[in-house]
């Protein structure tokens, strides 16, 4: 996945991740222009023909994870999953729907297609300007139901020194793979 096409990983034959990253706790939480789901459905034309040609499957349960970070240094990880976290698709894709409609339906405007909830073509004297209706997502701040893990301590010290190198070469690749190996035997 990227910033318009969720999710940013999946998991074969498990749950789709969706990773975020705020400063603090109580910072709104930026979903972009992908509403809040509890399933991602491989029919949401959101997501990539990579994504969904990945495996064979109908829906995947999405997990978000969520990292308070300040001054490049994890603080707080949270993961809770969509179907405790979000309301029903209906009820985002309703709303959606409705503000979409009342855009098209706008009189003295020409309007292109696209996938976002509108288009609206011409919009200066000249004619060579398009404005772009776009949806994005925040939910509000306060991460409380899940902003204190237990053992928060325990889990960044076992993850303080995996880091994301900036060359992919071959020896960081081993190094990192060991380190998250390792972490499959600890509990």
């Amino acid at each position: 996945g990227n910033n318009a096409n969720p999710p940013d990983m999946m998991l074969k034959n498990g749950d789709a991740i969706e990773v975020k990253k705020i400063e603090s706790p109580d910072a709104a939480l930026a979903l972009n222009s992908s509403y809040p789901k509890q399933i991602l459905f491989s029919s949401n034309p959101m997501i990539s023909s990579a994504c969904r040609d990945a495996e064979i499957c109908e829906a995947k349960d999405i997990l978000y994870v969520v990292g308070v970070v300040k001054n490049n240094s994890l603080k707080n990880l949270c993961m809770i999953y969509g179907k405790n976290y979000c309301a029903s698709e209906e009820c985002y894709s309703r709303i959606r729907q409705r503000i979409k409609t009342g855009v098209e339906t706008i009189d003295g405007v020409e309007f292109s297609p696209t996938r976002e909830l509108g288009r609206i073509n011409r919009v200066d004297p000249l004619g060579i300007t398009y404005l772009r209706v776009r949806d994005v997502h925040n939910r509000r701040g306060k991460m409380a139901p899940i902003r204190q893990p237990r053992d928060f301590d325990w889990l960044k010290s076992k993850f303080e020194n995996l880091r994301r190198p900036h060359k992919k070469s071959r020896q960081s690749r081993q190094i990192n793979r060991r380190q998250i190996d390792s972490l499959q035997n600890l509990r």
